[in-house]
């Protein structure tokens, strides 16, 4: 591997596609900045950037490229590769334009700057995944991939594979990429088995984060002597939000256990848990800060997490960093953090009963808080953002190597 490679990334732009992506954004510039702390000579590729600016070492580029390729290429792009096309085509003409000049932008930049990886995150755009540049170059393709990629759950509105246009890109995609990370085993499994994936082509590479700053807050809704919980995500189905509300409402009439509850999120449906909550110690913030979430995260007693599906949740991850024990839904990416027991309780989604139960058997096993803390301190350190480049780097290396053979190959 040269010294320092050059490697582009690309994803959604900051505030493209509404909270969550500008979260996931936030996520992908914390692995661009920590690639050039090792090094790395990181570029990250989006059409908005008419010129190149400089954030935090990351090059970012895009927008002269974008604006360089003419209608006339692309359609001739189009016609010479009309029996990829013709369906995607037939699918959405306009948004298939779109991602063809895209990829040519992402092709004639690599070429210019001399780019040695790239590196897709979350199959931008709309899942063809570099798909056009990799047959014009023999740029390697590295691709991240999160649930939201790989799911099709009409009855969860979840899963980008729901859009006829990018289940069609997302197998030409995973054809052109030479190797694909997942962050849980049961999207490793969905890509090897359901995809037709090569075993060899994909790695399971969890989420890293860094420690949230914090800065200690006034907690007015926490009280000493309640059990406090708070709960973080999207006021959407596949949070299942509505499964905590019926569970604090069951313990507030059966059991004489004084809780506070706190829910940070927004979405749509907030009118309807507020409706579910009543007078229930329940309060739902729309947005905090990342300092003042922190500061929540080490007030409360427990995180609660009832999702039905995720790819790796970095909430659960920073609860863990600051000793915050977690009751979770037993679903794969949440058993491989939570030991049951250990350093939280893990309890069936589908059941509110399941739920009370486990919030009851932590309010009675208190006295255990200490112990569940240091693992759950201890646990968090395996998933460091440094760890996570690491992997990064090696799958880099790999990759170029093989580019280096190739090379020497058809030298000889």
């Amino acid at each position: 591997m040269p010294d320092n490679p050059k490697v582009l990334f690309t994803s959604i732009g900051l505030g493209d596609d509404g909270v969550r992506d500008s979260y996931t954004y936030n996520f992908v510039t914390k692995e661009m900045e920590a690639l050039t702390e090792r090094g790395i000579d990181v570029y990250f590729f989006h059409e908005k950037y008419t010129s190149m600016e400089r954030i935090n070492g990351v090059k970012c580029i895009g927008g002269k490229w974008y604006s360089n390729v003419g209608k006339l290429r692309v359609i001739w792009t189009l016609i010479q590769s009309i029996r990829i096309f013709i369906k995607p085509l037939s699918i959405d003409l306009r948004r298939t334009f779109w991602a063809v000049k895209i990829n040519l932008a992402i092709s004639d930049l690599a070429n210019d700057v001399g780019i040695d990886i790239i590196h897709t995150h979350f199959m931008y755009p709309i899942g063809l995944n570099c798909s056009v540049t990799t047959k014009i170059s023999s740029i390697p393709v590295v691709s991240t991939l999160r649930g939201a990629e790989l799911h099709d759950r009409d009855d969860l509105d979840y899963g980008a594979c729901r859009d006829p246009l990018y289940r069609n890109f997302l197998r030409m995609g995973l054809k052109s990429a030479d190797y694909m990370t997942a962050p849980n085993p049961e999207l490793v499994r969905k890509l090897i088995g359901e995809l037709n994936v090569s075993s060899d082509q994909v790695g399971l590479v969890p989420n890293g984060f860094e420690v949230l700053d914090y800065q200690d807050v006034e907690h007015d809704f926490f009280e000493s002597d309640a059990l406090n919980i708070l709960s973080v995500g999207n006021l959407i189905k596949l949070k299942n939000h509505r499964l905590l509300v019926e569970a604090v409402n069951t313990i507030v009439s059966k059991y004489q256990l004084k809780l506070r509850v706190v829910i940070v999120g927004k979405g749509p449906l907030l009118r309807d848990l507020e409706a579910m909550i009543g007078e229930a110690p329940i309060k739902i913030v729309p947005e905090m800060k990342k300092f003042a979430l922190a500061s929540y995260m080490r007030r409360a007693d427990a995180l609660v997490h009832a999702s039905l599906l995720e790819g790796m949740p970095n909430v659960i991850l920073e609860a863990l960093s600051f000793g915050t024990p977690c009751i979770v839904s037993d679903i794969s990416p949440h058993r491989m953090l939570i030991k049951d027991s250990v350093n939280g309780y893990i309890f069936d989604p589908t059941k509110v009963e399941s739920l009370v139960l486990g919030i009851v058997k932590f309010s009675k096993n208190r006295g255990e808080i200490e112990s569940m803390s240091n693992d759950c301190i201890e646990r968090s350190k395996q998933y460091s953002l440094n760890r996570k480049i690491s992997k990064y780097l090696k799958i880099y290396k790999t990759l170029l190597s093989g580019v280096q053979n190739r090379s020497v190959s058809r030298e000889q």
